[in-house]
């Protein structure tokens, strides 16, 4: 197992299936960078394993000689419990990438895990490695931040520096790409204590990380009102996929329309339909009516969408 500081130069051009160990976080979110920009003309499928049906139905999907015959990426988030069912003997096939994301700590027994391909180890950055890494997470998004801004992100984030790509995707949004003052990332930073819906919106068709978090720290006193911007949401959706031509009135900016046509594309209308009533039937429990606790009906219903769409 190769420490992620000890990796040639050309790492990711000499090998075609990757397993990442270590916490989720900066180091781990720009390995995973880099091996997309080098296979940039493969299609990418993020895949994320919930129980063992879906491991049998990988199994299938990988060990098949007909469903990879042209280039093709994957990324797939494993578990302790995923590894050791992990297809590891399925071997290398031209044009096929593969990246594991895996636990933080690897098992004791790598022999079979390392035979698959490049195992890499990565660590948790102390500073001032780890505003560096924030500052070059900066550069990648084309903005430009001084090292003690960087600073104030990476302290905002601790324990949870794997959503500092997401507060630098915010702080391009917002800025457009130039070099950013510490009081312009500094207001970014009072209004980032956590994912508003929106953001957790597009993480359900994008990060299953970052929608762990907002469901972990989403306030109580907000879950009602989440529940209401998500049935407002998903009543968009459904009326475009009823009617495509609808897509430029509900989701004119280029940002909501990329996002909704992710939901489009990959749910056809009559699972968009069940999931809107299924929506719809939690009303009754934010009002007191039914028995069952609705933050966690609504939690569910998110990581259910979610795992429908990266699944792909």
């Amino acid at each position: 197992m190769t420490p992620y500081y000890k990796l040639p130069k050309d790492w990711a051009n000499t090998n075609q299936n990757f397993i990442i160990f270590g916490p989720n976080g900066l180091t781990k979110h720009s390995l995973v960078q880099t091996i997309i920009k080098t296979y940039k003309n493969h299609p990418l499928s993020r895949l994320k394993i919930h129980d063992k049906n879906d491991i049998e139905s990988l199994k299938a999907s990988l060990i098949s000689n007909s469903l990879f015959d042209e280039k093709q990426a994957f990324i797939i988030d494993l578990t302790q419990t995923d590894l050791k069912n992990f297809p590891w003997n399925i071997g290398k096939k031209a044009d096929r990438i593969i990246v594991l994301i895996a636990p933080e700590k690897p098992p004791k027994d790598t022999k079979h895990i390392q035979q698959f391909g490049a195992c890499i180890r990565t660590y948790a950055l102390k500073e001032p490695h780890r505003s560096r890494a924030v500052q070059a997470c900066a550069a990648e998004h084309q903005i430009a931040i001084s090292s003690r801004a960087a600073r104030w992100v990476s302290m905002c984030h601790h324990g949870d520096e794997a959503c500092i790509p997401q507060t630098i995707k915010k702080l391009r949004l917002i800025y457009g790409g130039q070099k950013l003052t510490d009081d312009d990332v500094k207001a970014c930073l009072r209004n980032n204590a956590s994912l508003n819906i929106f953001e957790a919106i597009e993480a359900m068709g994008s990060n299953s990380t970052h929608l762990q978090i907002f469901l972990k720290n989403h306030p109580k006193a907000e879950w009602q009102k989440t529940y209401w911007a998500l049935v407002s949401y998903w009543r968009k959706i459904l009326l475009c996929s009823n009617d495509p031509s609808l897509m430029k009135h509900h989701f004119p900016w280029e940002q909501q329309s990329t996002q909704a046509k992710k939901f489009l594309t990959q749910l056809n209308t009559e699972t968009i339909q069940n999931y809107h009533s299924e929506l719809l039937s939690i009303e009754r429990h934010t009002k007191g009516i039914g028995t069952e606790p609705y933050l966690h009906l609504i939690s569910q219903w998110m990581l259910s969408v979610s795992h429908q769409i990266l699944k792909g």
